[in-house]
């Protein structure tokens, strides 16, 4: 992850924001997941700890909750090769981490966010950019090809690129 992490930045600023989001979106659903596995566990520990009595007053209800159980699919993780969060053996721990993850991930969010208002309003540069354009000129005012083709391994850096361009 830190390689892909370093190439998005090396590729620019709006390609890394956009790879920091989508890891987010990532960690924060399987977060949610990781909850409702725990949820789901921890009910289904005090159903087996009733007493009979208990499950006789309120048998209908347990029933109920029983049939919805058995008719959920197991929560996994992944899309490719599914995981079930019941074989992840220290669920609790792995928690711990997907929310220390989120929080940095969630700050690092804030932060490019904060210098793409930045640069939106003009109060932040983008040096590679701005040597791009640099570049674009000179090659300009040499030749009477005006044309310019530029190359990118991320498409999102593309995307950035031409709307800079643009304007």
């Amino acid at each position: 992850m830190y390689i892909l992490l370093v190439k998005r930045l090396e590729s620019s600023w709006f390609s890394f924001k956009n790879t920091v989001e989508n890891i987010l979106n990532h960690h924060a659903n399987a977060l949610d997941k990781v909850n409702a596995f725990i949820e789901r566990k921890v009910e289904s520990e005090i159903e087996d700890n009733l007493s009979q009595e208990d499950e006789e007053d309120i048998e209908d209800s347990v029933s109920e909750l029983q049939n919805t159980q058995q008719d959920e699919a197991p929560i996994t993780l992944g899309k490719k090769n599914p995981v079930p969060l019941s074989a992840i053996t220290n669920i609790s721990k792995f928690k711990r981490h997907l929310e220390a993850d989120v929080k940095k991930l969630q700050r690092l969010s804030e932060n490019l966010s904060k210098f793409e208002n930045d640069f939106n309003s003009g109060k932040a540069e983008d040096e590679k950019l701005n040597r791009l354009f640099e570049l674009i000129r000179e090659k300009q005012e040499k030749t009477d090809n005006k044309k310019v083709l530029v190359f990118t391994v991320f498409k999102d850096t593309a995307q950035y690129l031409y709307r800079e361009l643009q304007k």
